[in-house]
C-alpha cells in the first residue's frame, strides 16, 4: 500500500526564516528528493485552517510525499544530503517536529492535488475496538458528504498510533455548504477528539 508522508515544520515567523525557507530550503529539497528510490510523488502548500480557526496568517509550510515504501523514506532522511538539510532547517524551526508516515488506501496525488485538501487525525494507541470504531466512523462520514476524493490510513512512526483520512475539496464554498449538511456535524463528533487542517498545496 502507498506510504503518504506529512511534514510540518513550525517555522519562526520573522521575514528572514520565510525567505529562507522559501527562497532555499524548499527547493534544496525539491531537488534533494527528486529521482530518489520509492518516492511518487510530491509537493508543498500553506495551511490555512486549523481546527476550524483561520490560520491563513501564519506561514505554516506543509509538506506532501508519496513512497512506495518505509524504507525508501529512511534511506533518504538517513543521508548525508538529508543530514545537512536538516542543519540548515533547525535553527528556523520553533520545534523539532518529525515527518509523519502513514499507509493508505491510495496514493495522496489526487487528494493533495485538489484545491484544498482537509486532514483528520484521531489518535487510536493499540485499541483495535477504537481502530475499528474510528474507521466505520470514516466511511459513514464520507457517505454524509457524498463525491469527493479521499483517502485514509494509519501512521507507521507516530509514537501513539493515529488514524488520517484526508478529503479534497473543490473549494472553500463547497467545503463550508458540505459541512453545513444535516448530520455530518455529528458525525464529526463521533470521532472523539479530533484534529483537522485544511491546506492550499501547489506552491507556497
Amino acid at each position: 500500500m502507498p506510504i503518504t508522508e506529512l511534514a510540518i515544520p513550525p517555522l519562526k515567523q520573522d521575514q528572514a526564516s520565510r525567505e529562507l525557507f522559501t527562497d532555499s530550503l524548499w527547493p534544496t529539497l525539491a531537488t534533494l528528493v527528486k529521482g530518489k528510490k520509492g518516492l511518487k510523488f510530491n509537493t508543498i502548500g500553506l495551511m490555512v485552517i486549523s481546527n476550524d480557526l483561520d490560520v491563513s496568517s501564519v506561514f505554516q509550510p506543509v509538506l506532501g510525499l508519496e513512497w512506495e515504501a518505509v524504507s525508501d523514506f529512511q534511506a533518504v532522511v538517513s543521508g548525508e544530503e538529508f543530514a545537512a538539510f536538516r542543519a540548515r532547517l533547525i535553527p528556523i524551526v520553533s520545534a523539532i517536529v518529525f515527518p509523519q508516515l502513514y499507509e493508505t488506501n491510495v496514493g495522496p496525488a489526487t487528494v493533495f492535488g485538489s484545491p484544498l485538501t482537509e486532514v483528520f487525525k484521531v489518535k487510536i494507541g493499540d485499541n483495535k475496538e477504537k481502530e475499528d470504531v474510528v474507521k466505520e466512523a470514516w466511511q459513514k462520514f464520507l457517505n454524509g458528504i457524498g463525491e469527493v476524493e479521499s483517502l485514509n490510513g494509519v501512521s507507521q512512526n507516530v509514537e501513539e498510533r493515529t488514524f488520517m483520512g484526508a478529503i479534497g475539496w473543490e473549494s472553500e464554498q463547497e467545503r463550508e455548504a458540505t459541512l453545513k449538511k444535516g448530520g455530518i456535524e455529528e458525525l464529526k463528533t463521533s470521532f472523539g477528539s479530533l484534529e483537522t487542517f485544511v491546506v492550499k498545496f501547489g506552491g507556497l
